[in-house]
Parts: structure tokens; sequence; C-alpha cells
């Protein structure tokens, strides 16, 4: 680290893993869930099937300005949920433009959580590469963020190395430590339940006390999902779903619209009640372009 992590003077320091033990029953104490900003700001999604204080991820995409960002979150906090913005360092002019956006975010819409992500660009726009260089500014505890989540990569990332995602993490786990600022994983979604399980036994023999809220695809059609996995990384899991699709329902034509993630929310929740102290803490869902369906079956599969 550059410099110590400054803490806020009203930071009330907590344990890493968020409160105290409790039961492990997925999705019945709620989810979150991505939506992207043409959804937000149409009228097509039926917000009345969304529970109500969920939290609703907002990508930003290149194209996405400040102001989509500001009204989105405007808009979800007039119906009743939490607005969580993406804030991509990569794709952000310098640490002042970041300072002005997270002051907007908090002053204009209450929004007190981010999900803070360096960005898939091959150039950055601006000054700065990744996310410590954010987290190291003393920015985030001066505007009034309060809790923050950053990414996590159950089966590697393709432009980093495993010992420099092994590294960020750590500086990650002493910011939360030094600053009381709770910081949370939110993964990639994937396939197959046993990298990800894998995944977060190592790193929590290496000291991760982060909790992790897994990633999960939505019902998507499944060369949607597959489109999506291509495009954003998806590792050696994704030979699970190209498998399914080219098997016995492949052979038959049957239609791969509607694909639920239950089977992986079973084992991860399995593994959960055989190993307590997994620092899994939850789920969120990439809805990739079927948000109405996805909260249906989360909302059904909680009741289960």
């Amino acid at each position: 680290m550059s410099a110590p992590f400054a803490k806020p003077k009203d930071a009330v320091t907590t344990p890493l893993n968020e409160g105290p033990c409790v039961p492990f029953t997925p999705l019945s104490q709620g989810y979150s869930i991505e939506a992207t900003p043409k959804a937000i700001l149409g009228d097509r999604v039926e917000w009345g099937a969304v529970p109500e204080e969920t939290r609703i991820f907002i990508p930003q995409f290149p194209k996405n300005t400040h102001a989509e960002m500001l009204a989105c979150a405007k808009r979800l906090q007039g119906m009743g949920f939490k607005p969580v913005p993406h804030v991509t360092a990569r794709r952000l002019a310098d640490k002042r433009e970041f300072e002005r956006l997270l002051s907007k975010l908090v002053a204009e819409t209450a929004v007190d959580e981010i999900l803070l992500l360096a960005g898939g660009d091959d150039t950055p726009h601006g000054q700065l590469g990744n996310t410590l260089e954010l987290l190291e500014s003393g920015i985030i505890e001066r505007v009034g963020i309060r809790r923050i989540g950053v990414a996590g990569h159950p089966e590697g990332h393709p432009e980093a190395t495993q010992e420099a995602l092994d590294r960020a993490l750590a500086i990650k786990n002493a910011f939360s430590v030094e600053t009381g600022i709770p910081l949370y994983i939110v993964t990639q979604f994937f396939f197959d339940a046993d990298p990800f399980i894998a995944w977060e036994r190592r790193i929590r023999e290496q000291g991760n006390r982060l909790p992790i809220h897994a990633g999960l695809h939505g019902l998507a059609s499944g060369p949607s999902l597959l489109k999506h996995a291509m495009a954003c990384g998806v590792g050696s899991s994704v030979k699970v779903l190209h498998r399914n699709m080219t098997g016995l329902r492949g052979l038959l034509g049957l239609s791969w619209r509607g694909q639920d993630p239950g089977r992986i929310v079973k084992a991860l929740a399995a593994s959960k009640e055989r190993d307590p102290a997994s620092n899994l803490a939850g789920f969120h869902f990439y809805a990739l372009g079927a948000f109405d369906l996805t909260v249906k079956w989360a909302n059904r599969f909680a009741q289960t």
C-alpha cells in the first residue's frame, strides 16, 4: 500500500463476515440483481415482482453517462429499492472525476454503496488503471460511501495473474479492516460449483475475510448464456454449459430458454453446510436480458 487508510470519524469497525453466524438458507434472506440502465429507465420491467429494498446493481456500459447513472439511482430509490452503481476505474478521467461522481451519488440519490471495478477496457480512458488507486486515495472515506463491492474471479482472470489477484485481495481486506468500511466480493457468474468452492477455500486459507456473494446467471437462453460467458471471460466451467447444450437436449432440438441456476445454488448451500466457516454470504444475479424471468424464479426458489 502506498499510504495508510484513513478511518472515517463515524465508522464502526465490524467483523468482515458481516455479523453473527446464522443458518444459511439460499435466497430466503434476499438477493441482489443487475439491471441495465435501459431496463431501469424504460417501462417494460415488472418491478412489482421485485422484493422491496432489493439491491439493484447498475452496470456502466461504454456509452452510458454519469447523468444516466444518477437517473437510474433516483428511479430505483423512488421505487423502494437500493441502487448499487458500478463505478469503473478505467472509464474515469482521474481521481477528481471519481470524487465528483461519488459526491453526486451521495448528495443527489442517497447512494451509500457502490460496486468498484477496474473495468475490461484494454486502454484506460484516463489516468486510472485499477481499483487499488481509488481505495488508497482517501476519497471514499471523505464522501460518505459506507459499503463497497469488489470483483471476484473463481476461475481466474484473462488479463491478470493469480499473484496479482491475490495481492489485490489482500489490500482490499486491509482497507476494510483499517477504515471500518465493509467490503464484500461479488464473483463472476459460473456454471459449475466446484471451482468456486475450491477458490473460496484457497483465498480463505490465504487470509480472506471478505464475505462473498456468488454470481449466478439469469434465465437466459443457452446460446445467450454462452455468448455472455465468452464476452465476460468465464473460465473452464463454461464447458459444463457447452456440454449440456450439445448433449441430449441439443440432439432432440429442445429449447434452451429459461436455464436456471438451481443446481449451482443447491451445491453451494450444501458446501456451506459442510464447511460453515466458508465466506459465502449470498447470491447476486446477472439477468443477461432476462430480468423478469430471473426475479420470478429467484422468488419461487426462495420459498423452497
